[in-house]
């Protein structure tokens, strides 16, 4: 009879899967919807003006908006957390999925926060207040204000409007008229167009309201058009802009401009369509960076751009 050996072979143990573990923390900070927040380049954009401390002042309220956003990224998804747990797509999010608990969302909602104001500290005043301003309305909006029918799509164009006024604050360039009128009705559009492709899934699944929103199924027609007429103005200002005489400052061939104003049409009535057909799964400033027609508009928005000047 074979001898047992003395000691017994040790039980191999299967291995930790860290990328598992650390994964679901960067999810829940919704690192990809940074892409809003370069909204805070568009005032050195317009003004063609790239001096070093406007551009390091830019990259600072760009950091400073994006860990800011994060954090109320995660309160609202613990506030939401049983709301996602019933819908198709947010039930994968980490707290309605049970990968994080309110402890990490505590955890991940201070260093957010903290990063988001240690940074700000860097850049003037008056982009510290708009960052503040942000704050205050995000916050307000997670937890109560997004239930109101319109007047949060009105809010969600505001944090946006913030982020643009920021990022004029900080780097000592004034937001013309034709600017903040014109971003006003495209930041409003696109938070209808949001609304609109989440009414258009709950219709769908045969939901009758949107959880914790004041929308129903029944809302889509107004929703729609209002986001239309939104985006379709913004075209308007953008029109009238060509021609005023504000733009033969920065433009000596503004007429190739209107190549622009057709390329920003074509796309507006490309993701009023795709949102109305349930054909839009993500943020609408998300899904444009993903599309790839959209990405071709870009691509020949700036090259006509460069002409123009």
């Amino acid at each position: 009879m074979p001898l047992a050996p003395a000691h017994p072979a040790p039980t191999q143990i299967a291995p930790v899967k860290r990328a598992n573990e650390v994964k679901p923390w960067f999810v829940a900070l919704r690192l990809h919807h940074w892409l809003k927040n370069l909204v805070v380049f568009l005032p050195l954009l317009l003004s063609h003006q790239f001096h070093t401390v406007q551009v390091v002042a830019a990259f600072q309220t760009f950091a400073a908006f994006s860990f800011c956003a994060s954090a109320f990224y995660v309160f609202n998804d613990l506030l939401d957390v049983e709301a996602d747990r019933l819908h198709v797509q947010k039930r994968a999010r980490p707290f309605a999925a049970d990968e994080l608990g309110l402890r990490q969302g505590i955890v991940l909602i201070s260093i957010g926060l903290a990063a988001a104001f240690l940074i700000t500290s860097t850049i003037p005043l008056p982009a510290q207040l708009y960052l503040l301003l942000y704050a205050a309305v995000s916050g307000s909006y997670s937890l109560w204000l997004k239930q109101l029918a319109f007047l949060d799509v009105v809010l969600l164009a505001a944090l946006y409007a913030f982020r643009l006024l920021a990022g004029g604050a900080a780097e000592t360039i004034p937001i013309s008229p034709w600017t903040l009128a014109f971003c006003t009705f495209l930041f409003l559009g696109l938070a209808l167009i949001k609304r609109l492709k989440e009414l258009v899934l709950a219709r769908a699944q045969n939901r009758v309201h949107l959880a914790r929103r004041g929308y129903t199924p029944s809302d889509i027609p107004s929703v729609r058009a209002f986001a239309t007429v939104s985006l379709y103005l913004s075209a308007s200002v953008f029109a009238f802009y060509i021609n005023s005489g504000a733009v033969s400052k920065l433009y000596r061939h503004p007429q190739i401009l209107w190549v622009v104003c057709v390329l920003f049409l074509y796309w507006v009535q490309r993701v009023v369509r795709l949102a109305n057909l349930g054909q839009m799964t993500d943020d609408p400033v998300v899904f444009a960076f993903a599309d790839r027609a959209s990405q071709i508009v870009v691509l020949l928005v700036a090259a006509s751009v460069v002409l123009a000047l």
